[in-house]
């Protein structure tokens, strides 16, 4: 797939509040959800550190915190958060432990009406859609590295693994209904992998010349559509059933079958479990990234995998 990784400047100064707030809250791995200044009232109407941390204390930081200032503004001590941005952020999602809290931390406009955080019926705050990536790479999350991750956050992507959401920028899954792979150690190049299931198309959308990019576990093949939604590379087939009324094209969960045969896979999915070794319904993920057009479909999908060495590898979805 196309890498997307960006590249950052390191966090070389972090304010010290912040820093003893982050290890309280242990937010080491917490992507983020880009929020807008519309959408993160009331933390950022709060233009300066001090005002934006004014309800926390030292050693009950969450429990008292309504927001959190981020340490990658490196202004001046009572500098002001420059004019457009927002520098003062609304607390995550998952640490809210009551309706009320959770509701409010989300942003809701009238503390009422859940906006980005909202409470279910188990009694968690979860994260409500649309998720965005806000621009971290995988090693900011590094405490290793001396860079901390802070705010803005609130979300994790829950179709993805991080360094997927981080990586592709989309939090978007393709509906899998079916994935297996057939990985034959005996015979190289006889590997398969088969994938059913759909994909969110918009109304109006033209399937002729449509390009379809996919990755599974890293396997990557590419292809390019026909005016009946189907294309084949070599051996490898790919088929988009999008319908249409009158010649009209609705917005609908178009059917996908992908079916790759006769390649050289074992290498490439080692990584993620599928390797030459005797194995027995061992649990494990697979991820599945998809370009539609330039836009991006990504899960990581569950599997259980069977294996004896030397021989073959299959994996299939769980019971």
């Amino acid at each position: 797939m196309i890498d997307r990784t960006r590249r950052f400047q390191p966090l070389t100064t972090i304010a010290a509040v912040a820093l003893a707030l982050c290890a309280v809250l242990d937010v080491g791995a917490r992507p983020a959800h880009a929020q807008t200044t519309e959408e993160n009232f009331p933390c950022s109407l709060r233009r300066d550190a001090q005002n934006c941390m004014t309800e926390c204390s030292t050693g009950t930081f969450f429990s008292q915190c309504l927001c959190m200032w981020d340490p990658r503004q490196l202004l001046p001590e009572g500098g002001q958060c420059p004019n457009g941005e927002v520098c003062c952020w609304n607390i995550p999602c998952e640490k809210n432990t009551d309706e009320v809290a959770c509701v409010r931390g989300g942003g809701s406009t009238d503390g009422v009406t859940p906006k980005n955080c909202s409470w279910t019926a188990d009694d968690e705050c979860v994260c409500t859609p649309p998720l965005v990536n806000a621009g971290y790479t995988v090693m900011d999350f590094d405490m290793d590295t001396g860079k901390f991750f802070a705010a803005p956050f609130d979300c994790l992507c829950p179709f993805t693994t991080v360094e997927q959401w981080l990586r592709l920028d989309v939090c978007n899954p393709p509906a899998v209904s079916k994935l297996g792979i057939k990985l034959n150690f005996a015979k190289p190049a006889n590997d398969r992998i088969l994938l059913k299931g759909t994909l969110a198309v918009p109304g109006g959308f033209a399937v002729d010349g449509a390009t379809l990019e996919v990755s599974i576990g890293g396997v990557v093949k590419t292809f390019t559509l026909d005016a009946k939604g189907k294309a084949t590379v070599g051996t490898d087939q790919a088929k988009l059933t999008v319908t249409a009324k009158k010649g009209v094209v609705a917005a609908q969960d178009a059917k996908l079958s992908i079916k790759l045969t006769k390649g050289a896979f074992a290498s490439s999915l080692s990584d993620d479990g599928l390797v030459n070794a005797t194995l027995t319904d061992v649990a494990l993920s697979v991820p599945v990234e998809i370009e539609l057009n330039g836009t991006m479909y990504a899960k990581t999908h569950a599997q259980t995998y069977t294996a004896k060495t030397g021989k073959s590898g299959a994996t299939k979805n769980p019971k």
